[in-house]
C-alpha cells in the first residue's frame, strides 16, 4: 500500500514500484482504485455512469460521510440503486502487466442485502449476489482463464464500495492510495474494526507513508514541528497494530521552496522538519 499526498496522485513513483517489482518478483494488474475516479492515471481509462457518489475522508465536510468506514482508500463510493463502472488500458504499447489482470475483485461495505455485481463480457455476463447483510465488509471476486485488458462491472443495490482491486493470482501487487492535501493524519479518524477486516481480507505486507509537503508551508516554529509529530506518531502506531506484520516505509518531503525578502530559497525549518520526520519513524519502530 502506497499512500502519500498528491506527490504520488496519477500514480506516480507508485507506478514505477509496480513496475519494476513485477518485473522481477511476478504480478500483473495496476492495484487498487477506486470506483469512480476523478483524477485520470497515465495508464487507466475508467469511465463510470449512474448513481455514485464519493465520499472522502481527508477532504471538505460536504464529501464527508454519516459514518466514519472509509475503508483501505480512506474514500469510498457509494452506489444507490444502479451504476456502472468501466477500466480499459489508455494505451495499446503500455507493459502487458500493467493493461491486464486476470481477476478482479471488489470490497464492499454495508450492502443491502440483495446487492448484485456484474461482470460483463462479449455479450455475457457473471453475477455475484450478497445475501446476508449482517457482515461487515465482502470480497467479490471474478477470474479469468486468460489476464483481461478491458474490465466492465455494473452494480444494482445499495452499497458502499470501498475499493476496485485488478491483480495477478500471485506476485506482487502495490496499490496507489494518494490523498490530496492531506498530511498523514487521517488514519485514526477510520472505524477501525472496518479497516482491521479490510487489512485481513487485503493482507498488505509492506506499507510506504509518503507525507510532510503538505504540512511544510504551515509549520513556522520547531513548536509546529513537535505538535505534527505527536500526531504522526499516533498515526503511525494506529496502522502499526492493525498491521502488526506489515513493514513500514516512511518518505519525507523532497527540497521546498518559499520566497523569503524577495529571494527563493529552502522553506527555513525543512531541514529539522526531515530529520524530525526520521526520528520519530525510529522512535516508532
Amino acid at each position: 500500500l502506497h499512500y502519500g499526498d498528491s506527490q504520488i496522485e496519477q500514480d506516480r513513483i507508485t507506478s514505477t514500484l509496480r513496475m519494476n517489482w513485477q518485473e522481477r518478483f511476478g504480478g500483473m494488474g495496476c492495484g487498487m482504485i477506486p470506483a469512480l475516479q476523478t483524477i485520470p492515471t497515465p495508464f487507466l481509462k475508467q469511465e463510470h455512469g449512474g448513481d455514485m457518489h464519493k465520499y472522502l475522508v481527508y477532504s471538505h465536510e460536504e464529501f464527508k460521510a454519516e459514518h466514519n468506514q472509509y475503508g483501505p482508500m480512506a474514500q469510498f463510493v457509494r452506489v444507490t440503486d444502479s451504476a456502472r463502472m468501466t477500466v480499459s488500458p489508455r494505451y495499446a504499447n503500455q507493459s502487458k502487466s500493467m493493461r491486464c489482470c486476470p481477476q478482479v475483485k471488489v470490497l464492499v461495505a454495508n450492502a443491502q442485502a440483495g446487492f448484485r455485481a456484474i461482470r460483463h463480457h462479449d455479450g455475457q455476463w457473471q453475477e455475484r449476489i450478497i445475501s446476508d447483510s449482517s457482515a461487515q465488509l465482502h470480497m467479490l471476486q471474478w477470474e479469468f482463464e486468460k489476464p483481461q485488458e478491458n474490465i466492465d462491472l455494473s452494480f444494482w443495490g445499495n452499497a458502499d464500495i470501498q475499493a476496485v482491486l485488478l491483480d495477478g493470482k500471485s506476485g506482487v501487487a502495490v496499490d496507489n492510495i494518494p490523498m490530496r492535501g492531506c498530511s498523514g493524519t487521517i488514519f485514526a479518524s477510520i472505524d477501525k474494526a472496518s479497516l482491521a477486516e479490510a487489512y485481513r481480507l487485503l493482507n498488505p505486507r509492506l506499507v510506504i507513508l509518503e507525507f510532510g509537503g503538505n504540512r511544510m508551508p504551515m509549520i513556522t516554529s520547531k513548536d509546529d514541528i513537535a505538535l505534527y509529530m505527536r500526531r504522526l506518531s499516533y498515526q503511525i502506531r494506529y496502522l502499526k497494530n492493525l498491521l502488526p506484520r506489515a513493514a513500514f516505509l516512511f518518505i519525507g518531503p523532497a527540497d521546498m521552496a518559499c520566497s523569503v525578502d524577495g529571494n527563493t530559497q529552502t522553506y527555513p525549518l525543512l531541514e529539522e522538519l526531515i530529520e524530525a520526520l526520521r526520528s520519530t519513524c525510529m522512535d516508532n519502530q
